[in-house]
């Protein structure tokens, strides 16, 4: 019985990996650990889903330091698990923990793939409609918790540029789905309008949704984000309704 009980974890652990490599551009390591029985397995349940990753890259230029997630009770259709295809019958809700580093921020805010999705803006300043683009970004994470930020904003169609330092506290937007940027203080000379301010956060807002972590049928919600030098740790409760399949 302990032979066959070891078969179909082993079975289950074996399948939930491919699924999710196959999803992944590149990964240091993943680890996928089911802990089930036959038995469960007919009834239609497992008793809990481990999904551990280092130096997980999402897609061209996302990478993720390290991410956990970890479901209980799982609820699955028997006859498609023996067959080898998990699939969930009702919603899960797990646990998940994301740690970034300084070096895979900066990789992302300047990625050409990235940028075309989130980087150029339409916002209206006082002298008309002006196209805003964001075309260098570099971030530095401090042990107090904030984040220091040097960019360059490009104004359309002037060409005008214009060098922007400040610091900004990272906190959690409500209903946990993103990260915004408090109490932003600029370094001297280096300073923008209340107007390019805005347009700049409009862009942070859209590179630290959580939308760009997820894959289809996971959604996560932040309930702790902690800040350290040169890494930034998330941990989130995680909304399933499908498992990753090939």
């Amino acid at each position: 019985m302990l032979g066959t009980e070891k078969l179909g974890e082993q079975t289950l652990n074996t399948i939930a990996k491919l699924a999710l490599s196959s999803q992944l551009k590149d990964s240091d390591h993943l680890e996928v650990t089911v802990k089930t029985s036959p038995e469960k397995i007919v009834n239609g349940e497992v008793e809990s889903l481990l999904i551990e990753g280092k130096g997980l890259v999402i897609e061209t230029d996302l990478r993720v330091e390290s991410l956990e997630i970890a479901m209980k009770k799982i609820a699955i259709d028997p006859l498609k698990a023996l067959t080898g295809n998990i699939e969930l019958t009702q919603p899960t809700v797990g646990t998940a923990h994301l740690t970034l580093t300084q070096t895979d921020l900066n990789r992302a805010f300047n990625s050409p793939d990235l940028r075309t999705k989130i980087d150029v803006l339409d916002t209206y300043l006082s002298r008309g409609e002006t196209k805003v683009t964001v075309p260098e970004k570099r971030c530095e994470l401090y042990e107090n918790g904030t984040v220091g930020v040097e960019t360059l904003v490009k104004l359309q169609p002037s060409g005008e540029t214009q060098d922007v330092a400040f610091t900004t506290t990272p906190k959690i937007a409500e209903g946990g789905r993103s990260v915004i940027l408090k109490d932003i203080d600029y370094a001297p000379g280096k300073e923008v309008s209340e107007e390019l301010t805005e347009a700049f956060l409009e862009v942070a807002r859209k590179m630290l949704n959580l939308s760009h972590f997820e894959k289809q049928g996971l959604a996560l919600r932040i309930n702790h984000l902690n800040i350290d030098a040169d890494k930034i740790t998330l941990s989130a409760a995680a909304d399933i309704t499908q498992f990753p399949t090939l």
